[in-house]
């Protein structure tokens, strides 16, 4: 029985070249060619053009990129500008604050030098005139106490 199935299997392994041979290879190139037109070559003009748009996108794309590169840079000029002209304009406040205030300190300096000097000239005409009445008085209590003394020595005596 092993001899007759191994013939089983030769004679099923041979493929014999006849004309349906011919025939099932033109059926697969007619199917092929269908297959190219029909599948295959619109698939590749698809794919080509989502490359091309792809392309154009990523184009596109760089572009507004740069655009917006080119926005940021502008917008940070435009605040640096901004800030410097806030801080100059900060600085000029600041120095005409300080020199009000410098002129107004000079002012009340003045105005208190007058003063004091007044105050000083009050005080030494007051006390000239304290000076005066005291020796008016010391010359009467002086002559009051010499009295005094006098007459109580003379009591004595």
């Amino acid at each position: 029985m092993l001899p007759s199935l191994q013939e089983h299997i030769l004679q099923a392994g041979t493929v014999d070249l006849d004309g349906s041979y011919l025939v099932q290879l033109a059926i697969f190139m007619v199917f092929a060619v269908i297959l190219n037109f029909l599948v295959v070559k619109p698939l590749g003009r698809l794919q080509e053009l989502r490359y091309a748009r792809m392309a154009g996108a990523r184009i596109e794309a760089e572009k507004m990129d740069l655009r917006a590169a080119e926005a940021r840079n502008s917008y940070e000029g435009s605040m640096t500008d901004a800030r410097n002209t806030a801080v100059g304009l900060r600085e000029t406040a600041r120095d005409a604050a300080t020199a009000t205030v410098r002129s107004s300190v000079e002012a009340v300096k003045g105005e208190s030098a007058k003063s004091l000097e007044a105050g000083r000239a009050v005080l030494s005409e007051s006390a000239e005139k304290s000076k005066v009445q005291l020796e008016a008085e010391v010359q009467t209590l002086a002559t009051l106490i010499a009295d005094e003394l006098l007459n109580t020595k003379g009591d004595a005596a």
